[in-house]
This record gives structure tokens, C-alpha cells and sequence, in this order.
């Protein structure tokens, strides 16, 4: 059963019925506040999902959030891949050219770009084909799974091109892997929910690995 809760419900109900334990401090999204809330006894006559239709609704709405979070690893591994390729650029290191001439270096900056672009068309094909067939829902579970580990793989690799430099806070380095290690771990962590989710639908009777991709009629 899901319930909505507005100000008006709050102020209704007793002072200890609704209590807000504590405000956790993050590592990164510094502007996001979680507070952790506790309802005791709470009343409220909007009912989103009757009771045993709960599931149902969160599963949803965490399925297309998926897709969200791809776009968020997205957007990470662009904005560090941009600022470690205008490094590489730019930087000789006190050598003789641009590290970027350096095999290692281009090799870094190769995997980086590869992971940024599969994780966009992943990404892209999970919010296209959410809502228009069920079987898209593992699209958007992989994505979330691909885009968020490799958002924080491809900081750690922008730090190795970087070097000692990108430890300085003036790097933004730092903001960035911050904030992308939480992707794995929230909106369903990636080991004990996304991962669970994608096992499940392999195991369901029939399944056709095809279908996510392009519907049941293909």
C-alpha cells in the first residue's frame, strides 16, 4: 500500500507521528537531501497503490528510473572524458609533446570514449523503448548496471591519464568520483536488486534474448 503524504497530512497528525531521525551527510550530490523519516501511527486518506498493489507501482517507477540513471553515468563519463582529453592535449608533462601522443594515454582515453558512447546508446534505447513493450525493462536495468559501474571505471581511468594532478581538488576529479560511486549503489544497488532483476527475467520460461531489443514481433 502507498499512500501520499502532503504538509497538510503533517500537520494534522500528532508532532510524533511523523519524525525526521536524522540527516545523513553524503560524499557527493552535496545538494540532494535524504533525510531518514520514520511514520508512527500516521494518517492519510490519499491512497496511491491499495494494499498488495504496492509492489507493483515501485517496481515500475524504479524500471523507468533505470534509464535515469543511465543518462546520469552518461553524463559523468562525458564531462571526464572532456576535461582528460583538454588535458592530454594541452599537457606535456615536461616532455617534448602533448601526452596524448602517448600510446598508453590514447588507450585510456580510447576506452573512456567507447564506454561513454555504448552507455549513451544504451541508455537511449532503454527511455525509447520503455512504454512501448514490456521486454524493454531489462534494457533499462542494463543500462543502469553498464552506465554507473563505468561511470566511476572511467574517473579512476581520466585520474591515470592525469596523474598526481587529478587528486588536487582544483582537478574536480575528486566531485567527480564522489558522485559517481553512489550510482552503483542507489535507485536499487546494482548487486543485490539490478542484477537480481535481469537473473530473473533470463530464468522466466520461454525467454527470447532478442525481445528487450526489438519487442516480442521480430
Amino acid at each position: 500500500m502507498i499512500l501520499l503524504v502532503t504538509r497538510e497530512d503533517i500537520a494534522a497528525n500528532a508532532p510524533e507521528a511523523y519524525v525526521v531521525l536524522s540527516h545523513p551527510e553524503t560524499i557527493g550530490h552535496r545538494a540532494v537531501s535524504g533525510p531518514h523519516i520514520r511514520f508512527q501511527n500516521f494518517v492519510a486518506k490519499e491512497v496511491i497503490a491499495v494494499p498488495g498493489a504496492g509492489a507493483q507501482v515501485i517496481e515500475a517507477a524504479f524500471t523507468a528510473s533505470a534509464a535515469l540513471v543511465g543518462a546520469m553515468g552518461v553524463a559523468l563519463m562525458r564531462r571526464c572524458f572532456g576535461m582528460t582529453l583538454q588535458f592530454a592535449q594541452s599537457d606535456t608533462r615536461n616532455g617534448s609533446e602533448p601526452i596524448i601522443n602517448k600510446q598508453s594515454v590514447a588507450d585510456l582515453l580510447i576506452k573512456m570514449k567507447m564506454h561513454c558512447e555504448a552507455g549513451r546508446a544504451l541508455t537511449w534505447k532503454a527511455a525509447a523503448s520503455l512504454g512501448r513493450y514490456p521486454e524493454a525493462a531489462e534494457t533499462a536495468h542494463l543500462a543502469k548496471i553498464f552506465c554507473s559501474e563505468n561511470a566511476v571505471q572511467c574517473v579512476v581511468d581520466g585520474m591515470n591519464v592525469v596523474g598526481i594532478l587529478s587528486y588536487q581538488a582544483q582537478a574536480q576529479y575528486g566531485t567527480l568520483l564522489n558522485d559517481a560511486v553512489c550510482l552503483p549503489i542507489f535507485d536499487g544497488g546494482n548487486v543485490g536488486v539490478r542484477r537480481r532483476q535481469v537473473e530473473a527475467i533470463f530464468k522466466t520460461l520461454g525467454y527470447d534474448p532478442l525481445a528487450a531489443a526489438f519487442g516480442t514481433k521480430h
